[in-house]
Formats: structure tokens, sequence, C-alpha cells
């Protein structure tokens, strides 16, 4: 299947039938209008617009022209991501969100809002929950650490993690029991340790529980509408004026410029996957600050 590409005739703004046309015409037969009207509350699409041209009522609504052929090029990415269909509209809200970011794409602000809302209910799959649990058990593991407490302490962080809830008392009752050879004098009830170059694991959970607490205050705000545009506007601008993103943003532009896949930044696979999340965890430490939630 070629990329998908809209002729002269038809870069107008268009119905949700019109989408449904141009989608079956570049050989995306199963989508239907309920698939145009599901996208666009996931935040992949923005509000179709009145289009009034009487007095006594207005058309259907309309969708702009780079809408219309945005809806196209995702489908043409959706059909080529390696990841389960029930996760590939994630994958493709957290892109689309991480293009916004950057500056490589124009979208409304409430567009952005929704998709950021929705992939961060279900940003990590079980894959990358494993991936953070792994990195963080290891970075407190000690050497002396049995196969058996570094492989429990991993399943522990990674179920709380994939359930949106943090279990404090049972996370650090495990990484007491991998991290505790660091110093014989470990205090297991605060998870305090002796001696200045020994992991205070106390702090360790504060400040990760609290970032996770925090994310999900943002997604509370962001359901109920509570975050504003120019709250969003201002944490991509701290985030662009970081000089940490410049990297971050050298690697996205540079897998544009190798895959370009249907005038989308970034491959798809589970690379750009990552990218985008590797993005999205940068801004919300941004949108963390602006909403004086940490």
């Amino acid at each position: 299947m070629q990329r998908p590409h809209i002729s002269t005739t038809d870069t107008r703004p268009g119905t949700t039938d019109d989408l449904v046309a141009d989608a079956h015409a570049a050989g995306f037969t199963r989508v239907s209008s309920r698939s145009v009207r599901d996208w666009t509350e996931f935040g992949l699409l923005a509000q179709p617009a009145f289009r009034k041209s009487s007095q006594h009522g207005s058309d259907h609504r309309v969708y702009p022209p780079e809408q219309r052929e945005l809806f196209l090029r995702l489908l043409w990415v959706r059909e080529r991501l390696p990841q389960g269909w029930r996760y590939r509209r994630v994958v493709l809200a957290r892109t689309i969100v991480g293009l916004w970011l950057l500056g490589l794409l124009d979208l409304p602000t409430e567009q952005v809002r929704r998709a950021l809302r929705n992939t961060l209910g279900m940003q990590s799959t079980a894959a990358e929950n494993c991936k953070i649990a792994s990195a963080l058990v290891n970075g407190l593991a000690h050497p002396s650490a049995s196969t058996a407490q570094i492989r429990k302490a991993r399943l522990v962080v990674a179920q709380c993690l994939g359930k949106g809830c943090w279990d404090r008392a049972r996370v650090l009752s495990v990484l007491v029991e991998v991290s505790f050879s660091w110093s014989a004098h470990a205090d297991r009830a605060t998870g305090s340790t002796a001696g200045d170059d020994t992991p205070n694991l106390g702090q360790v959970l504060n400040d990760f529980a609290g970032y996770i607490d925090s994310r999900n205050e943002v997604m509370t705000r962001l359901r109920e509408e509570a975050v504003t545009p120019a709250q969003l506007l201002e944490a991509r601008r701290r985030f662009n004026s970081d000089p940490r993103q410049v990297a971050r943003r050298l690697d996205w532009i540079m897998e544009a410029m190798v895959h370009h896949t249907a005038g989308l930044p970034g491959s798809p696979d589970n690379t750009a996957a990552g990218s985008s999340l590797t993005l999205l965890n940068a801004f919300m430490h941004e949108l963390i600050a602006i909403l004086g939630l940490g």
C-alpha cells in the first residue's frame, strides 16, 4: 500500500462521511463513522467545527483540510505498528503529542489536551512497566541480592505501575530486601541506611511516589479540563528552552530524516514509540512544575 495522498480537489474541509470516503479510497475499508468519532474523542483528531450556511440551522460539522490529511497519514502508520491493535491508538496519540511538543505539527490545544489525557491513562505497556521497574531495582540492588529477591522486587514495582496506584509499604519492603546488604545497620522500618555512600531508600521512594502521585493529579485535571491552553503552551516553551532536551529533539528529528513514515517523524516500530515516551516523560516534569505539583 502506498502512502496516502489527498488530491488537490479534496483539500477542503470535510465531514465525517468525507473522512470515511477518503479512508476507503486509500484502502482502509474497515473505517467507519464510529472510527472517526472515536479518534476525535481520543485526541487523534480535533473537534470538527460548525459550518452555518443558512439562518435556519447549521450543516454537518467539518474537519479542516489539515486534519483530513492527518487522519489518512495516521491510518497508514497504524497499519505498520508492531503493537497490538488496542495499544496502537495510544502510540499514535503519544506520537502526535511529541510532534506538537517539538513544533513539528500544528494542533489545537484542546486536541493536545485530549490526546495527552488518554495517553497518560494508558501510557505504559506491561513491557514498559517491567523496564521501569528493572531500572529502579537494578539501581538499588546489592551485588549479593539473590535472583529471587530481584525478580520479586521487579514484579512488585511493575504491578504497582500497572495498577496506577503506589503501595509504598509493599514496595519499600521488597526494595529493602534487595538493598539491605548495603549496610549491616540498615533500618528496615524506614528504609534508611548508614553511611554517606549508601542509597536512602526512604528518599528514593518518596521522590518516585511523589512523581507518580503528581502524574495522577495531572491526569485528573486533564480529565476535568482544569489544565488551560496557556499552561500547556508554557510547559512546552519551558521544555524546548531546556538544554537537556536538545539531544532528545535531535534523536527525534534524525528518526524523521531516516524513516519519514507517511510524513510523520518517527518510524513505525518500538524505537519510535520509546522515543515519544521519553519526550512525553520529560514534558510531564515541566507540566507538573507549571501546575505547582512538584
